[in-house]
């Protein structure tokens, strides 16, 4: 056996413990992380695209809202959640007392749409045809990235 072949298993582990360890201290972020950063990047966008600086801060506010609504829907979520294990926890609950609760989540979730599509329609309004085209490509993730963060609590 010669010198290389004896080397090339010792530097082939080394190789492999370096790799795994320049891996591990990282960590990926969450989706909710992923939601802030998608709503700052197109902030950032629409700064970069909107050409009036009035519109400009309308686009803004609009988004932030639209990001707060986010943030809004995925707090009840869980509140639903919680409130549907509890109610399938008591086996005693009466049937009208799920009819009731599942009329409250139909009702918030028309809310929800409705509030989201409202917004959606104020930022189309407040941008031309072409600033809404030039921002497609990022509202488009910054929705994936928002339904993401919601469907992973």
């Amino acid at each position: 056996m010669n010198k290389h072949t004896k080397v090339l298993p010792l530097i082939l582990i080394f190789a492999s413990f370096l790799a795994g360890a320049g891996c591990a201290g990282k960590e990926k972020p969450s989706p909710a992380d992923l939601q802030v950063q998608a709503f700052e990047d197109l902030r950032s966008e629409i700064r970069d695209v909107v050409s009036d600086a009035g519109r400009v801060e309308q686009a803004i506010a609009i988004t932030e809202e639209l990001e707060n609504s986010f943030d809004r829907l995925r707090t009840h979520l869980a509140e639903r959640s919680a409130k549907i294990q509890e109610m399938n926890a008591d086996y005693d609950a009466p049937k009208e007392d799920y009819i009731n609760l599942y009329k409250r989540i139909q009702k918030d979730i028309e809310r929800n749409q409705s509030m989201i599509s409202n917004l959606h329609r104020e930022l189309v309004e407040v941008t031309t045809a072409e600033e809404w085209v030039s921002l497609k490509k990022l509202r488009n993730a910054t929705m994936e990235a928002a339904v993401t963060s919601i469907q992973s609590s």
